[in-house]
C-alpha cells in the first residue's frame, strides 16, 4: 500500500491543508481505481486556466485575410515536419532550439511570411513539439502533413502588451492585431486576463475563436449528499436516487438525413461545386449532432456536481467494449461516455467534489442492494428488472446497480481514507431541476 501525502501551504488569510489520495492496489477484485483530490477549508474562489469558444463573423476582407494566414501556417507546419522527419530509430529529438531557427529561416526565405506576426509561426512550433511527445509514445515519428481543404485550419495569436486583444461585450466585437475589429458572438461575458486567442475554421466554412483565459472561478457550495452513477447507452447516467438522464442519441435521430446526403454526394463529380456544397451540408449535420451531445453532457455533469458532494461511478474498459458488435459499438460512440467521465472529473476537481471509481469487475448489476445476494441471471442486459430470491425485493436493474456502486464507493473511501461525507444515501423527495452548464 502507498500512504497518502499531506501538504500544507499558506495564503494571505488562512492556512490550507491538501489531502492527496493516491492509487492503492489490493489483491482482491475490488479496489480504488481513482479518487479526485479533496481540499479542506477551501477559499470561495479559485483561479483556473479556462477556455471560451465563440463564433466569429468576419467580413469579406477579413475572411480573405484569415484564409491567407491559415494557408501560411499550414505551409510552415508542413515544412517543419518534412525537414525533421527521420526514417530510422531513435528519432531525432524535437526541441525549441531546433524548430525556432528553422521558423526564422523560413520567414527569411519567404517574403510573404514576413508580413505576419512571427509569434504565429512560433506557436506552430510549440504545438508541434507537444504533439510529437504524444504520438512518439505510440511509435510514430511526427504528425501527418496537412492538405488544403482537409481537416481543421487554425492559427494562434498571443495577447502581448504591444498588440493587446481588446474585447467589447456590449458591442459584441473584439479588436485583434492584424485583423481589426471582428464581430463575435460571446457565449458569456468574462472578466479575466486573455492569454491567447486560437482561430479555427471547420469543414462547414464557419469561423471560431477560442480564448484562453486566466479566470477567477466561484466555487459551488459543497452539499453533503452522496450518489452512485451507473452509465449506459439508453440513459447516459442513472443515479442511485432514481434519476435517469436520457441519452439524446443524435446520430440515430439524424441517421436518415445523413444517409440521404451521402447518397447524393456519391452521385456527384468529386471536386465540383455541387460536390463541395453537399459535403458542407453533411458536415453541418455532423456538427449539429456534436453540439447536441456536448450540450447534454455539460448539463448532466454540472447537475451532478451541484447537487452531490460525493460521487461513486463505475470504471468501464471502453477499448474492450468498442470491440463488441457493430450495433452496440455505434450506440456507445453516439453516447460518448469517455467525454462524460472526463467532464465530470474536471468539474469535480474545480468544485472540490470527491469522485471514486469502482473496479470494472465489481458485480454491481448482480447484487441485491438490500441483502447483497448474488443473482447471476441479472447479468443479461435484456433483463431490465428482477426480484431478489432471498429478500423478495423488486429491483430496477440500473437503479440497483447505481445503489451498489454508491455503497461500494463509500466503503472503499472509508476503508482507505476515513473521510466519509455525512448522511450517505439520498435524503429528500423529488429531483432538482436540470441546471445549465
Amino acid at each position: 500500500l502507498v500512504f497518502p501525502i499531506y501538504l500544507s501551504f499558506s495564503l494571505p488569510t488562512k492556512k490550507y491543508f491538501l489531502f492527496y489520495p493516491v492509487k492503492i492496489h489490493s489483491r482482491s477484485e475490488r479496489y480504488v481505481e481513482e479518487v479526485r483530490p479533496m481540499i479542506h477549508d477551501i477559499p470561495e474562489t479559485r483561479v483556473h486556466i479556462v477556455g471560451s469558444k465563440c463564433r466569429v463573423y468576419p467580413n469579406a476582407h477579413q475572411k480573405k485575410r484569415m484564409d491567407s494566414i491559415f494557408g501560411k501556417t499550414r505551409f510552415v507546419r508542413n515544412e517543419l515536419i518534412s525537414m525533421n522527419r527521420s526514417q530510422e530509430k531513435p528519432y531525432k529529438p524535437i526541441t525549441y532550439g531546433l524548430l525556432f531557427p528553422q521558423v526564422d529561416d523560413l520567414i527569411r526565405k519567404n517574403p510573404s511570411l514576413a508580413k505576419e506576426d512571427r509569434n504565429i509561426f512560433r506557436m506552430i512550433a510549440i504545438k508541434l513539439i507537444a504533439a510529437t511527445k504524444t504520438i512518439r509514445e505510440k511509435g510514430i515519428d511526427l504528425p501527418h502533413v496537412l492538405e488544403r481543404g482537409k481537416g481543421r485550419d487554425r492559427f494562434t495569436l498571443r495577447n502581448v502588451a504591444e498588440k493587446k486583444i481588446n474585447p467589447q461585450f456590449d458591442k459584441n466585437k473584439v479588436w485583434f492585431p492584424n485583423l481589426g475589429w471582428l464581430s463575435v458572438h460571446f457565449s458569456r461575458p468574462f472578466n479575466a486576463d486573455i492569454i491567447q486567442a486560437d482561430f479555427s475554421r471547420d469543414s462547414t466554412g464557419c469561423y471560431y475563436v477560442s480564448f484562453l483565459l486566466k479566470e477567477e472561478y466561484r466555487l459551488i457550495p459543497r452539499p453533503q449528499k452522496t450518489v452512485g452513477i451507473d452509465l449506459g447507452t439508453r440513459n447516459i447516467a442513472i443515479t442511485s436516487d432514481g434519476l435517469m438522464i436520457p441519452s439524446p442519441n443524435p446520430m440515430s435521430r439524424y441517421e436518415g438525413k445523413m444517409r440521404a446526403e451521402k447518397k447524393r454526394i456519391s452521385k456527384m463529380v468529386p471536386g465540383s461545386k455541387n460536390y463541395r456544397k453537399s459535403c458542407r451540408q453533411l458536415a453541418r449535420v455532423y456538427r449539429h449532432c456534436q453540439n447536441i451531445r456536448e450540450d447534454t453532457i455539460h448539463k448532466a455533469t454540472i447537475r451532478l456536481i451541484r447537487n452531490n458532494g460525493f460521487i461513486g461511478k463505475e470504471s468501464l474498459n471502453l477499448e474492450e467494449m468498442e470491440k463488441t458488435k457493430k450495433a452496440f459499438r455505434r450506440k456507445l460512440l453516439d453516447v460518448n461516455i469517455s467525454s462524460f467521465m472526463e467532464k465530470l472529473l474536471y468539474k469535480a476537481d474545480w468544485h472540490n467534489r470527491v469522485v471514486v471509481s469502482v473496479s470494472p469487475y465489481f458485480p454491481s448489476s448482480q447484487l441485491c442492494c438490500n441483502c447483497n445476494t448474488v443473482y447471476s441471471e441479472a447479468k443479461n442486459p435484456s433483463i431490465t428488472s428482477w426480484e431478489c430470491p432471498k429478500c423478495h425485493s423488486h429491483h430496477q436493474r440500473d437503479v440497483n446497480a447505481a445503489k451498489n456502486i454508491q455503497k461500494e464507493a463509500l466503503r472503499l473511501y472509508h476503508h482507505y481514507h476515513g473521510h466519509v461525507p455525512k448522511n450517505p444515501g439520498y435524503s429528500g423527495s423529488g429531483s432538482p431541476p436540470l441546471a445549465s452548464a
